[in-house]
C-alpha cells in the first residue's frame, strides 16, 4: 500500500521555482527602490565633494551661474593680488584658481611641460580645461601645468621660471604674444617698476623726453584698449536668457540643474563633449560653433 510521503526540501525548492518564475512587473518595486537609493548616494557624495573643493563647486555650476559667479567674484574676490616680486599675480582663493593662485584645475607638484605666457595661455573667458595648455595635455597624455597669467610679459616671464622649474617638467613653453608683450615688459620695468634689471640706462634720457610729451603708461594702455560698445558675452547673455525664458517645464529643468549635482555632472560631460560650455563662458553662443573656437 502507497503512503504519500513529504520529500525534504520540496516545499523550498516550489517556493524557489515560484520566485523564478515571478513576472517581471512585480520585481519593479524592488529594481526601484535600489535605483532611488543609488542616485541618492551618488547625489550626496556629490553634494558633499561640492561643499569641500571649490573646484568641484565651481565646475558644477550651470554656465550662466558661473558667468554670475564670476561677476560676483570681481567685486568680493580679486582675480589677482599684489606682489612684490610679479607686481601682482593669481589669487589662490579665486574660484578659477588652483591653490598657486593659477588657471588648473588642480596644483601639480611635477609635470612634464609647464606653460609660461600671458592671458593666452591663462585662458581668459574659457575654463581651465579648454585653456591651450590642458588641450595639450590631452593630445599629448602628459602632465601640463598652466603658469600664465593676464597682463604678465617678459619680465614675469623671466620670474616664474624658478617656480616652474621646481615641478622638474622636461620642457617650459613660454608663449610669446607679439601683440603686446613688449608693450608689456616695456610697462613693467619702467613704469611699474618691476624688473629693474631689464632697464636700459642709455634709453633713459629718451623716455624722460617722450614723457614730459605724453603719458606713456596711458598711451601703451590706450594702444591695445578695444573700443567695443557691447560685447559678444553681453549680447550671448542675453540672448541665452531670451531663449531659455521661464515655462513651466523649463523652470523645474532650471531648478534641477542649479541643485541637482547629478544633473550638473551630466550636463557638465555633455558640454565636454561638444564645446558648448566654452562658448557659454566665452560668450559666442553660436552652435555652429565647434572645438576649433576654444582651440
Amino acid at each position: 500500500m502507497k503512503t504519500d510521503q513529504a520529500i525534504p526540501g520540496a516545499h523550498t525548492q516550489d517556493h524557489v521555482r515560484t520566485a523564478s518564475k515571478r513576472k517581471p512587473h512585480k520585481r519593479f518595486p524592488g529594481w526601484l527602490a535600489v535605483l532611488v537609493l543609488t542616485i541618492c548616494v551618488c547625489e550626496s557624495v556629490l553634494q558633499l565633494a561640492s561643499l569641500a573643493s571649490p573646484q568641484i563647486r565651481w565646475s558644477l555650476l550651470p554656465p550662466w551661474r558661473q558667468q554670475l559667479a564670476e561677476e560676483i567674484a570681481r567685486v568680493t574676490t580679486p582675480t589677482n593680488l599684489p606682489d612684490p616680486i610679479f607686481g601682482y599675480r593669481g589669487n589662490p582663493d579665486h574660484p578659477r584658481h588652483d591653490s598657486r593662485g593659477f588657471h588648473n584645475a588642480e596644483a601639480l607638484t611635477s609635470a612634464d611641460i609647464v606653460a609660461i605666457g600671458d592671458s593666452h595661455t591663462y585662458g581668459a573667458l574659457l575654463g581651465s580645461e579648454q585653456a591651450w595648455p590642458a588641450q595639450l595635455a590631452r593630445i599629448t597624455s602628459l602632465q601640463v601645468y598652466n603658469m600664465g597669467f593676464g597682463g604678465w610679459g617678459p619680465v614675469e616671464y623671466n620670474r616664474i621660471m624658478d617656480e616652474a622649474i621646481e615641478l622638474n617638467p622636461k620642457t617650459i613653453i613660454i608663449a610669446i604674444y607679439m601683440g603686446n608683450d613688449v608693450v608689456d615688459g616695456y610697462r613693467a620695468a619702467y613704469l611699474r617698476g618691476v624688473g629693474t634689471e631689464f632697464i636700459d640706462p642709455s634709453l633713459e634720457p629718451a623716455i624722460a623726453n617722450t614723457q614730459a610729451l605724453f603719458d606713456l603708461q596711458e598711451a601703451t594702455t590706450r594702444l591695445f584698449r578695444t573700443d567695443q560698445k557691447k560685447t559678444n558675452a553681453t549680447s550671448t547673455s542675453n540672448s541665452y536668457r531670451e531663449k531659455n525664458e521661464p515655462t513651466l517645464l523649463r523652470r523645474a529643468r532650471r531648478l534641477v540643474s542649479e541643485h541637482c549635482k547629478l544633473y550638473s555632472l551630466a550636463r557638465m560631460i555633455g558640454y565636454r563633449f561638444n564645446g558648448r560650455h566654452a562658448r557659454t563662458l566665452a560668450g559666442t553662443g553660436d552652435d555652429d560653433s565647434d572645438w576649433a573656437y576654444a582651440k
